[in-house]
């Protein structure tokens, strides 16, 4: 993991001094804190992020475990398929919606991000497969984008949003959350409620 590391982080916000002063330390960190090295250095990564250390942007896959978001104190932004950490922290409630670039992520979703893998009856899906799991990240990002662009008044980018995200979903069996995003459909949309797109 160690060289892992370096490679992936040495370039960026970490330098392979601090990497590995983190990781001769962690075992210690970890009795104490319960915090494996992954979450260490991500914490570290984070707190320059925060005191405007960071040369870089510093971008988080929408894929990453919740577990690990759990750790993440900063204010998030959703560009595309990735939360870029802001470095203010995070000022509001947790059950607020985060900040979404939304021309970015819609173009991404329209453009590359078609989710035909996503829904593809070729692959072996598994029912605890790992990968179903990540095909549910997936919708809940098309969520914020259809919240983000109903508060806009963009009908055609609120249905675009909400019927690629129920595709996903109706497709892995997540027939609860369909109805729960149909319903929200009602409720902002009531003129084309029920014409499933």
């Amino acid at each position: 993991l160690l060289d892992y590391a370096i490679l992936m982080l040495s370039d960026g916000p970490l330098t392979e001094k601090e990497i590995r002063k983190i990781h001769a330390g962690w075992k210690d960190r970890y009795r104490e804190t319960g915090q494996l090295l992954s979450i260490q250095l991500l914490t570290e990564v984070l707190r320059k992020v925060h005191a405007g250390e960071s040369r870089r942007p510093v971008y988080l896959a929408v894929t990453v475990a919740c577990e690990t978001m759990q750790h993440v104190d900063q204010r998030l932004r959703v560009e595309g398929l990735l939360w870029r950490v802001l470095p203010e922290r995070n000022g509001h409630d947790s059950e607020e919606e985060p900040d979404i670039d939304l021309a970015k992520t819609l173009r991404l979703f329209r453009r590359d991000f078609r989710l035909d893998s996503a829904t593809d009856l070729g692959f072996p899906w598994a029912e605890r497969s790992s990968i179903r799991t990540l095909m549910t990240n997936y919708p809940a990002v098309l969520r914020l984008v259809a919240t983000a662009a109903a508060e806009r008044g963009e009908l055609e980018d609120f249905h675009f949003a909400l019927d690629r995200a129920t595709a996903v979903l109706a497709f892995h069996g997540d027939e609860e959350t369909v109805k729960t995003l149909d319903d929200y459909r009602d409720v902002i949309d009531p003129d084309r409620s029920g014409s499933g797109g």
